[in-house]
């Protein structure tokens, strides 16, 4: 036998390379739909959780304004955006000032007993209630210990609850005022109510989300959100906003199907 004949290669079009390339093709493709279907399942899922937290944030807001308006509080809800608003019948604000008008300040503790109720159904962790402080200030209310959660199988959660300041567009100039701008003044009603409903509610600080981060908190957003888009003394601007924000789902890991971890083995990965 020559050496050219010894030495020659076998053909890359011999029968066994082509059934062991189209074995591989065969594989590879497998590969691709059994994953395009683990990631269409995550997709699903992704969406049904989401449409399960706005879901229950729409109930979350809709409950606690349900219980507002039969204590006799005016309030507005925005469902899309998970918006409970205090309007200015319900907690009215002097021109430049950030504390509410002494009648109205009742209704901070009546919105305090209520948030900590409502949000103690629906938070990832809320500690034993804090006892009242002795005597509690005079515009709070008195707590309801009837309040029973229902049911929850979305195990959707708030993540979040902004007590949002808000102030008609007039600009703040001269003597007598003690903050720089609208957007100041703002922040300093919200942070004023925060504090009100604190006084009544200790227990609205035991409230977390799933990081362990206080669900409860404060933003100011001057004249930029007007309800009313007029210029000059728009009293219904002048308010409070609860907004609600809803836990993101969960990250959980997705085992891949037996089928791809047999092919993997086949192809030696």
């Amino acid at each position: 036998m020559s050496a050219r004949a010894r030495f020659q290669s076998p053909s890359s079009e011999s029968p066994d390379f082509l059934a062991s390339v189209s074995d591989l093709m065969s594989g590879l493709i497998f590969i691709f739909i059994i994953t395009l279907a683990v990631f269409a399942l995550r997709l699903a899922k992704a969406t049904t959780e989401l449409t399960n937290a706005e879901d229950m944030r729409t109930q979350v807001v809709q409950a606690m304004a349900d219980t507002l308006r039969k204590a006799g509080i005016d309030v507005t809800i925005d469902p899309e955006q998970g918006v409970l608003r205090l309007t200015e019948r319900a907690i009215q604000f002097p021109k430049g000032e950030s504390e509410p008008e002494e009648e109205y300040r009742r209704n901070v503790g009546v919105v305090a007993e209520v948030l900590l109720r409502v949000l103690r159904c629906h938070v990832a962790e809320a500690d034993n209630p804090r006892p009242h402080a002795t005597p509690l200030p005079s515009y709070c209310a008195p707590v309801d210990a009837s309040w029973l959660c229902g049911a929850d199988q979305s195990g959707a959660k708030v993540n979040t609850v902004l007590v949002e300041g808000h102030s008609d567009n007039v600009p703040i100039i001269g003597k007598g005022f003690h903050y720089k701008d609208n957007l100041d003044l703002s922040a300093a009603r919200s942070a004023e109510i925060f504090q009100m409903m604190l006084q009544c509610e200790p227990g609205l600080r035991d409230l977390l989300n799933r990081t362990g981060a206080p669900v409860l908190s404060v933003s100011g957003y001057g004249e930029t959100r007007p309800v009313l888009s007029v210029s000059g003394d728009a009293g219904p601007n002048r308010r409070i906003d609860l907004r609600f924000v809803m836990e993101p789902p969960e990250a959980k890991s997705v085992e891949p199907p037996a089928a791809v971890e047999q092919v993997r083995h086949e192809l030696g990965e």
